[in-house]
């Protein structure tokens, strides 16, 4: 790579999002994602909440998910959903008088964990 180029990650386009979705980074404290996660599954009868991870974060959301599927094995049900997304980053060149700015163009993998709750037959 040209020691004269940076690239500068952009912030992720998502979709507005939700009181029931949990977005978990690589610097996300996994009890406090844990606590996070029991508040909403408590909050009704028909409460459910989604787990989201992005690239470096998807196997800590796949770990949560698990953790409160241990905690909650019979009244809780998962769908795991994966996806691609398109990222953008801007590519500074500072060898360019124009002061022009590039984009580059990735794919990232992406997990969404739908937790919910299941009616118990007595």
């Amino acid at each position: 790579m040209n020691p004269s180029r940076k690239i500068v990650k952009r912030a992720v386009q998502r979709k507005a999002t939700l009181p029931t979705d949990v977005y978990v980074s690589r610097q996300s404290s996994l009890v406090a994602l844990l606590k996070r996660c029991e508040r909403l599954f408590k909050s009704g009868d028909d409460a459910h909440f989604t787990i989201h991870g992005l690239g470096a974060a998807v196997s800590k959301a796949v770990s949560v998910a698990l953790a409160f599927r241990e905690r909650h094995s019979d009244v809780a049900a998962v769908d795991i959903t994966t996806s691609t997304v398109n990222l953008v980053d801007t590519v500074l060149d500072d060898s360019d008088e124009d002061n022009d700015e590039a984009t580059n163009q990735r794919k990232n993998s992406a997990v969404h964990i739908r937790i919910h709750k299941v009616k118990v037959k007595e």
